[in-house]
């Protein structure tokens, strides 16, 4: 089922009530909510949030929010990153200070960004996040003006990191917001669960990039230092939201996107520490090296491929012979904590084979594949011991029932990891591929829309819980040029985005979208499951979840509150568990 789009979502709810004098002029949001600036309004609110409720109790009270006590309460893991949006009148500058005195560790880490609102279609919708400058709690706000001319309120967002020493039970974290002459006075109640997120994620969120990162800052060259510098910047603003960077070197047409790999010396260092995970160890997660990467083979390279049509066994020899090389140069210099992912992209619109070989759609296609998945399964008995391990991988967009005989006497024996648009998820054919040892992933081109829910996001990682997956590929990250600021790719709507560049704002560095929030929060979820899952078995998780989230009962998008709901009965059921075990 898809999620409606928030521009629709914009009418007045028809339960709604005018807002009165009494109602907050500051209030509090969960990290699943995008708050309207012309209005104030939850933008979910016309058709599935507050069913039967007025529209304004999201100012004066809800599942975190008490406006008579001025109170938020919130619950997380050691490790895990917990977000709150804070909502305050349309003022020019204000001030944000948490008292150090309370939790010292906790402040020192939190950070706090004001939304930036995105154009889409003629309506603003909050998605940019802009760092606040501070540190150690406080934080002083001035805030720039985006092209929007009526405006309501300005929109807070607030990131606390639970350190792993922190003792289980409740905490306080008092805190003021001042502006002008007003000053606000609140407290977070804070609930830590006795259990740890564990740094390595059980699910690979894979953050997938054909380029655009060259076009984040005016002049900036693919290739040079100051591109590399910027690419580890993303690197790093990935994996603290629990995702992976996977840059795709080469385009559709066989050309270079970045022509590293044909330099190990350079690749090394650039791409070591990050597969070593020294890059890493200032992080949250410390150094867990990347997830997987893309291997830069394919129709163009390391075989001449001119070469084919003339010799295709001497074009075969040289993919070969180049292929071993640069996976023994992987295996020796201890990049095997990596999955290597070869991923053929090359399409026949440009000229340059007969097949389309990424979201092939016919038996041609299927041929080529399978040719070169041959080739390969030859390279990789070559020598198992001296090479890193490498994956076939295929991104399948149609894999309708009247294709299912073709591709699995086709495809199945080559193929490593699909990776299948949920559209056309063939479940039980899918999970028969699993059973033979297969790795399975899912993709959706039209999900991650700026003009969608934010659990629209969250839903990622609980998808693919529901459907047994290993992993999940949002199909394009990096398109940061600046303008983007002001108005995304038409088509897209920003789904070909997670990332921002700071460079209008004078800093060379990515900065993250509200979708990138909302896409840990489900990564953090998919966390909970897991952890259930060991203690008790898969049947626990499915037990909560079947509830109303699995297909059965069509409101498992109705609120953001139920997905909080559904993720605190999890914790609790962790909790128990661990009690039990201590008894």
């Amino acid at each position: 089922m898809m999620l409606p789009s928030l521009i629709v979502a914009q009418a007045p709810h028809r339960f709604s009530k005018p807002v009165t004098e009494k109602t907050p002029t500051v209030w509090i949001t969960s990290d699943t909510y995008k708050i309207s600036p012309k209005n104030g309004n939850a933008m979910e609110g016309l058709l599935h949030a507050y069913w039967g409720e007025p529209l304004d109790r999201i100012r004066t009270k809800n599942h975190i929010w008490d406006s008579e006590k001025n109170e938020i309460r919130l619950s997380g893991a050691r490790k895990e990153i917990i977000s709150f949006q804070i909502v305050l009148p349309n003022v020019e500058k204000a001030e944000l200070s948490f008292d150090a005195a309370s939790e010292p560790d906790m402040v020192r880490a939190i950070e706090v960004f004001w939304e930036w609102n995105v154009s889409i279609d003629g309506v603003f919708i909050p998605d940019a996040l802009v760092p606040a400058a501070g540190s150690k709690g406080w934080f002083p706000l001035s805030f720039s003006e985006d092209s929007m001319k009526e405006r309501a309120v300005r929109v807070l967002w607030v990131d606390i990191t639970i350190p792993e020493q922190t003792d289980p039970g409740d905490h306080v974290l008092p805190f003021t917001l001042t502006f002008g002459a007003t000053k606000h006075t609140m407290k977070v109640l804070l609930t830590v669960y006795p259990f740890t997120i564990p740094d390595a994620s059980s699910l690979i969120a894979e953050c997938n990039s054909y380029g655009g990162i060259e076009t984040a800052v005016p002049g900036m060259q693919a290739g040079t230092p100051e591109y590399w510098d910027f690419v580890r910047k993303v690197f790093i603003l990935a994996h603290d939201h629990r995702g992976t960077l996977n840059i795709l070197p080469y385009s559709q047409s066989g050309k270079w996107v970045h022509d590293i790999f044909i330099d190990t010396a350079r690749y090394d260092a650039y791409m070591g520490p990050f597969l070593s995970g020294k890059a890493f160890e200032k992080t949250l997660r410390g150094p867990v090296p990347l997830t997987h990467q893309y291997l830069p083979i394919n129709l163009t390279w390391p075989g001449d491929w001119t070469l084919y049509k003339t010799n295709k066994a001497a074009y075969e020899q040289q993919v070969k012979e180049g292929a071993q090389r640069l996976l023994r140069h992987l295996k020796a210099k201890g990049y095997n904590k990596t999955e290597w992912h070869l991923f053929m992209n090359n399409k026949k619109k440009w000229n340059i084979c007969p097949w389309d070989m990424d979201e092939p759609m016919d038996r041609a296609d299927y041929d080529g594949l399978a040719w070169f998945g041959h080739l390969f399964d030859a390279i990789k008995k070559m020598g198992p011991k001296i090479m890193v391990k490498p994956v076939y991988r295929i991104d399948i967009y149609k894999f309708w029932p009247s294709q299912i005989s073709d591709i699995n006497k086709i495809l199945g024996p080559v193929t490593d990891l699909w990776n299948v648009e949920l559209g056309s998820w063939e479940k039980e054919a899918l999970l028969r591929y699993k059973k033979d040892g297969k790795k399975l992933w899912m993709y959706m081109p039209t999900k991650g829309e700026i003009n969608m829910p934010l659990t629209d996001m969250r839903d990622w990682a609980w998808k693919s819980y529901q459907l047994k997956c290993d992993g999940f590929c949002f199909w394009s990250t990096t398109s940061m040029a600046p303008g983007r600021w002001e108005k995304p790719h038409a088509e897209n709507r920003g789904s070909d985005q997670l990332f921002y560049s700071g460079a209008p704002f004078g800093k060379n560095e990515p900065w993250p979208s509200l979708r990138l929030k909302a896409l840990r929060r489900g990564m953090y979820d998919h966390e909970y499951f897991t952890l259930l899952e060991e203690k008790q078995g898969r049947k626990a998780v499915e037990n909560i979840l079947e509830k109303w989230y699995f297909p059965g009962n069509t409101n498992w998008w109705e609120t953001p509150e139920r997905w909080d709901a559904v993720r605190a009965e999890v914790a609790r059921a962790i909790a128990q568990t661990m009690e039990k075990t201590k008894k």
